[in-house]
């Protein structure tokens, strides 16, 4: 499926979705409510097929935290891309989709010990890189690092 056939079948399957532009891949911004619904009929659905997540990123733009989902059907050799954004950078939460793809146990790990970000029905949702007691997520634009060990 080339990416016009794609994304006029995800239009079909998603009306109300957001597209973006992305050159290589079908792009679709998702609301967060939404999230594992439109995960869940991605890989099952038999048109879709996208049974293999290839990354998973934290992402901090324009002051909101939010997830970009790099999705592959080794099926049907398609990709896609996802995006979606909490709506509360304080708390900021996202339905975890590890139950989904196994892949994202780790990736939902170490966005949530760099960014903060929790992820609902995670099945081991702690820090994997930095100490329990660090205070903060280094990757958020608006994280201050007192110690700064890169000199000017």
């Amino acid at each position: 499926m080339n990416h016009s056939d794609l994304q006029q079948l995800f239009t079909t399957m998603f009306p109300d979705s957001v597209f973006g532009t992305n050159v290589q891949f079908v792009e679709i911004v998702v609301p967060a409510i939404q999230l594992h619904q439109m995960a869940s009929v991605l890989k099952n659905d038999s048109k879709c097929c996208f049974d293999f997540l290839f990354c998973q990123t934290g992402v901090d733009i324009d002051g909101k935290l939010g997830v970009v989902y790099h999705l592959r059907s080794t099926t049907w050799r398609h990709s896609c891309v996802v995006k979606t954004f909490a709506d509360n950078r304080d708390q900021a939460q996202l339905d975890s989709v590890s139950d989904l793809w196994p892949s994202a146990i780790a990736f939902e790990r170490e966005i949530f010990d760099l960014l903060g970000i929790q992820f609902n029905h995670h099945p081991d949702m702690r820090r994997i890189f930095l100490d329990d007691d660090f205070k903060g997520f280094p990757l958020r634009k608006d994280f201050v690092d007192n110690i700064n060990i890169i000199h000017n």
